[in-house]
């Protein structure tokens, strides 16, 4: 073989080995840039706090003249936090870069204080409530724009589409109070209506491809003047534009709380029925195939469920339950079932913080920002009422971490 075929032969083998070795290199560099996992804490004192898993700890938020901070909303992009500050000039919604520390206001208000911050898929924009739920804005994360009135009609609850192309939104409660369905796409003027026969439920929840939605219906009523044996809850799956439903569970006088899992079309729901008088009762938490089929009970036998949430995988659901009284400081106790077997494993019970409690009555809302499982599903955090603690699954002990009211996990991506 002479040298110059030598050479024709080795120059695209060394060319095919810089190129695969140089991705490499990229590929590493890249994979070495994922933030670290880290616990954003809240309070005790008027502080926002970053805290690593050696115990290093850094101020995010801290200002002399801020009476309190909430809310606090980790971006998707797990690199942007937002959260709500309260100072004598009025509230305000502020963003802030975690790694580097830069803020900036999105929006301020000397009436009202911006409540339920939640950031579309692709981190562009922040929804929040304000006035109490009765009215939904939108304003850019980048701070291009203002905040816009989206939609009215107390009480107020959303969904982003996978794709951030649309908010899905529950406006007025039920049916027989005015309720509706609406969507609302970015850049719009106003929202535009899709259904007006809500059930008693919150926040509604697309499909995994955004090509469907699923909420909760109210069968048509015939009578002038409805009475309780009226009142139905029917779990229904339609397409993005309300059309062609299918009943998937019917649950009597029901209010439902449902969240989709982070990867399928599997649909966790909490059922929540009503005594003689109109008081609460927390019932089973549920699962059903968003294509149909037999729903199954996950919750042990007599649990009281108040609330739940998708481990990372899609494979387990933590979820919380009280023992009887539903009150704000009752005792809560964690339980993790695995979807496979059903298995379930209980934990010890903790009085939760006045934060994560009410976190709680509103946590299908708040599933789009806020999730106590790890990236990793390996941890739960949550507010007890001494402190943050984390609970670590495999092990199953908790462990107090931090003073605070709040724990969530930023990073991983």
């Amino acid at each position: 073989m002479t040298a110059r075929r030598l050479l024709w032969i080795v120059i695209p083998l060394l060319l095919v080995f810089v190129l695969v070795g140089g991705g490499l290199v990229v590929w590493l560099l890249v994979q070495g840039q994922h933030a670290p996992v880290q616990l954003v804490v809240l309070g005790p004192d008027t502080k926002v706090r970053l805290l690593a898993d050696g115990g290093a700890e850094r101020v995010l938020a801290s200002d002399a003249s801020t009476t309190s901070y909430g809310y606090p909303t980790p971006a998707p992009d797990q690199r942007q936090l937002a959260y709500v500050a309260v100072d004598a000039n009025g509230a305000a919604i502020v963003k802030v870069d975690i790694a580097g520390g830069e803020r900036k206001e999105l929006y301020r208000s000397q009436d009202n204080v911006p409540i339920d911050l939640a950031w579309s898929p692709d981190s562009k924009y922040l929804v929040f409530l304000l006035d109490g739920g009765r009215t939904i804005h939108i304003v850019p994360a980048d701070g291009s724009n203002t905040e816009q009135l989206i939609a009215t009609g107390p009480p107020s609850f959303f969904a982003w589409s996978p794709d951030s192309a649309r908010l899905l939104m529950h406006l007025g409660g039920h049916s027989i109070q005015g309720g509706r369905i609406e969507t609302y796409q970015p850049g719009a003027s106003h929202a535009s209506p899709v259904l007006n026969d809500p059930s008693f439920f919150q926040a509604p929840a697309w499909s995994f491809d955004g090509t469907h939605f699923f909420y909760a219906a109210q069968p048509t009523i015939s009578a002038a003047k409805p009475t309780r044996d009226d009142l139905a809850t029917k779990l229904v799956r339609v397409t993005a534009d309300g059309r062609e439903p299918t009943v998937l569970a019917d649950e009597k006088l029901a209010d439902l709380r449902i969240v989709r899992a982070p990867n399928s079309d599997q649909i966790a729901y909490m059922v929540r029925t009503f005594d003689e008088a109109g008081l609460p009762i927390f019932g089973a938490l549920k699962l059903i195939d968003g294509a149909g089929g037999a729903a199954r009970t996950l919750s042990q036998p007599a649990e009281h469920v108040t609330a739940f949430f998708w481990s990372p995988d899609g494979t387990r659901i933590a979820y919380l339950t009280h023992a009887s009284d539903a009150g704000i400081a009752s005792p809560r106790s964690w339980h993790i079932v695995n979807l496979a077997d059903g298995a379930v494993r209980d934990f010890d019970a903790f009085t939760p913080s006045t934060a994560f409690a009410g976190l709680q009555l509103f946590f299908d809302a708040y599933s789009f920002s806020f999730s106590p499982w790890s990236p990793a599903g390996d941890r739960l955090v949550y507010g007890a009422e001494d402190g943050v603690y984390v609970l670590d699954v495999a092990q199953g002990r908790a462990a107090r971490v931090a003073d605070g009211a709040l724990g969530m996990w930023v990073g991983g991506l």
